[in-house]
């Protein structure tokens, strides 16, 4: 009884640890099976993926995911801010009109203006990094209708000379009335 007691509680742990290694929500490095995200186009190796829901009422919280690989063969070092300005979106509504920013967005975006990343974590080459956000915090996303986002990040290169200037796939969320 012990044998298949131990063998039952061996099993679970190792479910629990596979189902584990492949959700991060908190952003830290993960090596994983990439087929499951759409890509924008890799840059030496490295790319960004977004993903976010499709449909949400008017007031929902948008939470995007943007998921960065480094497909390198060395070490990326990725520039942190706070987890709410860790990438720039492009938001456009509507007739090709940008979403405006939101109060809290704007003060974001001017504290950046003042200097670079507060630190950087090492990507290896293989590793990914997945950060979450609700982008409704940051763009006026109240009205109705098709919004089209995308991620951007710029991260040194391996020597540290130049940027990479990732761009990611480009998702689509649907805001319905909240009625």
């Amino acid at each position: 009884m012990d044998d298949h007691r131990n063998r039952l509680h061996l099993v679970l742990c190792c479910s629990f640890f596979l189902l584990c290694s492949f959700s991060d929500q908190d952003g830290h490095v993960r090596k994983g099976d990439a087929s499951v995200h759409q890509w924008g186009e890799p840059v030496k190796g490295c790319a960004l993926s977004l993903s976010a829901p499709g449909k949400l009422a008017a007031g929902e919280a948008v939470v995007v995911t943007v998921t960065f690989r480094n497909g390198s063969q060395g070490v990326v070092r990725f520039p942190l801010y706070s987890k709410w300005l860790e990438y720039e979106y492009r938001v456009i509504f509507c007739e090709g009109r940008e979403a405006k920013l939101t109060l809290f967005g704007e003060q974001g975006k001017r504290s950046l203006q003042g200097g670079g990343a507060s630190a950087l974590e090492e990507i290896p080459a293989g590793g990914q990094r997945v950060s979450k956000v609700e982008l409704n915090r940051l763009y006026d996303m109240s009205l109705a209708g098709e919004y089209t986002i995308q991620a951007y990040k710029s991260v040194p290169d391996k020597a540290g000379t130049a940027a990479l200037k990732l761009t990611s796939n480009v998702v689509k969320v649907e805001i319905t009335d909240s009625k």
